[in-house]
């Protein structure tokens, strides 16, 4: 598995990413060639989203390639990535 992040993970991106709660535009590219674009939400920020979508009318959050994550650091990102390939996550 092959992941391409939007950002450069430099030290503002570490400092910044767990507090934001959120990183959209993972780009996986798997052994098979397949790409998949992914979406991680720690648990807080998701709710905020929901509060926020359903405030304005909507009844759900929705995203494609979505994840949930313990929180947005790139260790725990990564740690999601290869359990939702294990899992089947990015099968067809």
């Amino acid at each position: 598995m092959k992941i391409n992040y939007p950002i450069k993970w430099d030290e503002q991106d570490h400092l910044e990413r767990e507090s934001k709660g959120w990183l959209d535009g993972i780009v996986v590219t798997l052994d098979d060639g397949s790409i998949h674009r992914v979406c991680v939400y720690d648990i807080a920020r998701l709710s905020q989203e929901l509060d926020d979508e359903v405030e304005s009318g909507k009844s759900a959050f929705v995203q494609k390639g979505l994840l949930i994550v313990r929180s947005t650091s790139k260790k725990h990102i990564e740690q999601a990535l290869f359990q939702a390939e294990k899992e089947g996550y990015f099968e067809h």
